[in-house]
């Protein structure tokens, strides 16, 4: 009976030796072993902390284990605004929750804080949020929200000083803040879609130490009085504060609280 030929010249074609080769991330490939080593380094960079580009925008603070739910978009406007911000993201608080200081050297500043969320809403309980802020004086115009969605997540918040000229160094009394800020709604609402506009919060700051109400009797009604009569004409406002502009853990309790009223709002549609 004949049986199958074996050996070689018996039928069979000879092995290739390269059909076998087992190619590796060696000089065989030298591209993708660069790119795979390039990936290793910032993955061991990223567990550091170390990984912190200043234009994206998730990477001004370091790597968490927790997960951050909600990322929001903040406008700071007034003259203040700048001293605002640098203070919330060098607060307490937002250096425990990103592991370090969330003020970069240069480009835009990110904070994190914690907003706590009603039972019934989805992601119910106390959950972590990432702001982007963004700052300007009262003329400063602020790109519009693309989307009806990102408006829902976006905010633009006046810092107006209740102190006045006198001890906030030149900053101009707080009906000349009330005009500017009226000045900075009407063009918005002249340049933008309703939709498309982030709601506008106002924060009240001060000077003094405690947030309290200015010494003399005359300058707290002065502020005051002008406050009211413009809430009259225009409306009730969404305000927080006096706040001392000093105090970094008072903003970022004042800013969480912000994250939290928009992060239910858009939830309910």
């Amino acid at each position: 009976v004949g049986g199958m030929p074996e050996g070689p010249g018996m039928g069979f074609p000879a092995a290739d030796p390269n059909a076998l080769l087992v190619r590796t991330l060696s000089s065989e490939d030298p591209t993708t072993a660069a790119r795979h080593s390039a990936y290793l380094s910032r993955k061991r960079d990223k567990k550091k902390g170390a990984f912190t580009d200043p234009q994206n925008f998730l990477s001004n603070v370091q790597e968490l284990e927790r997960d951050v739910d909600f990322r929001l978009d903040f406008k700071v406007s007034g003259d203040i605004a700048d001293k605002v911000v640098r203070n919330l993201c060098d607060s307490a608080p937002a250096r425990l929750l990103s592991g370090g200081s969330t003020t970069p050297a240069s480009g835009p500043r990110r904070c994190l804080c914690e907003v706590d969320l009603p039972p019934h809403q989805q992601k119910a309980g106390r959950r972590l949020a990432k702001l982007a802020l963004a700052d300007g004086g009262f003329d400063v115009d602020f790109p519009p929200c693309r989307s009806k969605q990102e408006a829902l997540s976006s905010a633009q918040i006046f810092c107006l000083c209740v102190d006045g000229a006198g001890d906030s160094g030149g900053v101009g009394d707080f009906q000349c803040q009330l005009l500017a800020y009226q000045d900075a709604l009407t063009r918005a609402r002249a340049t933008t879609r309703a939709k498309l506009r982030p709601v506008k919060g106002v924060l009240l700051c001060t000077h003094r130490a405690g947030g309290g109400a200015p010494a003399a009797h005359t300058e707290a009604e002065a502020w005051a009085s002008a406050l009211a009569n413009y809430e009259q004409e225009a409306g009730p406002l969404w305000k927080f504060g006096p706040i001392n502009i000093d105090d970094g853990d008072a903003l970022h309790a004042a800013f969480a609280e912000m994250a939290t009223t928009r992060i239910r709002h858009g939830a309910a549609g």
